[in-house]
C-alpha cells in the first residue's frame, strides 16, 4: 500500500513539529539543574536578583512554549478543515 503525502498529512506533520518544540519549551524551566535552584534560593537583602532573572527566563520560554503550540493547534486545525482527496 503507497501512502502520498497529501497536504492534509503535511500539515499534520507540522503541526505536530510546533506541539513537540512547545512542549520543550514549557519544560525548560522544570528541568533545572540543582546549582541553579540554589542560586534561586539563596537569601539576599532587599531581593533575590538571581531568582528574579530566572523567573523573567521562564516568563520568555513560557511566551515561546504558548506561540508554538498555538501554532501547531492552528497546522492541526487546518488539516482537519481540508477535505482528504
Amino acid at each position: 500500500m503507497e501512502r502520498s503525502l497529501d497536504l492534509t498529512n503535511i500539515l499534520l506533520i507540522i503541526g505536530l513539529i510546533f506541539s513537540f518544540f512547545s512542549a520543550v519549551s514549557f519544560a525548560i524551566p522544570i528541568l533545572k539543574r540543582r546549582k541553579e535552584i540554589e542560586k534561586e534560593t539563596e537569601a539576599c537583602w532587599d531581593y533575590n536578583s538571581a531568582l528574579r532573572q530566572e523567573l523573567l527566563r521562564d516568563r520568555k520560554f513560557a511566551f515561546v512554549g504558548l506561540f508554538l503550540l498555538s501554532i501547531g493547534f492552528l497546522f492541526d486545525a487546518l488539516a482537519l478543515a481540508i477535505p482528504s482527496v
